[in-house]
């Protein structure tokens, strides 16, 4: 009987251990960035990324942990300059807090344009 009870704890524990991901995302000022793609990436061929998700309303992001590896975040919002974490390694149900990350706004300046019409004559 208390072998089973070692037994049916130990495994309840190795499926709370499940290890997850989370950061936040704000701006120059502070503001929480809304919405901005966040992609996990394995640093030995990252053509395709791992997993994707989106920060909320708050600007946080969590996603659960892809396996053992080596990884870097890349992240990317409009109006904001695409930024890289530097490549961490994770182990297989490891979790990982990334803290809040600032992402710098990005501003381009278009040309002027001229609009000019001709009116029919009638």
């Amino acid at each position: 009987m208390l072998a089973a009870a070692i037994v049916l704890m130990s495994v309840m524990t190795g499926f709370a251990q499940k290890g997850i991901l989370q950061g936040r995302l704000i701006d120059d000022k502070g503001d929480p960035i809304r919405f901005a793609n966040v992609a996990l990436l394995k640093t030995s061929k990252a053509a395709l990324p791992t997993v994707v998700t989106l920060s909320d309303s708050s600007g946080h992001f969590f996603f659960g942990n892809p396996g053992e590896g080596r990884y870097f975040l890349l992240l990317t919002a409009i109006g904001f300059t695409k930024q890289q974490t530097d490549s961490f390694s994770l182990l297989h149900d490891a979790s990982k807090d990334f803290g809040t990350i600032t992402m710098k706004a990005e501003t381009k300046n278009l040309d002027n344009i001229n609009i000019t019409a001709l009116r029919p004559t009638i």
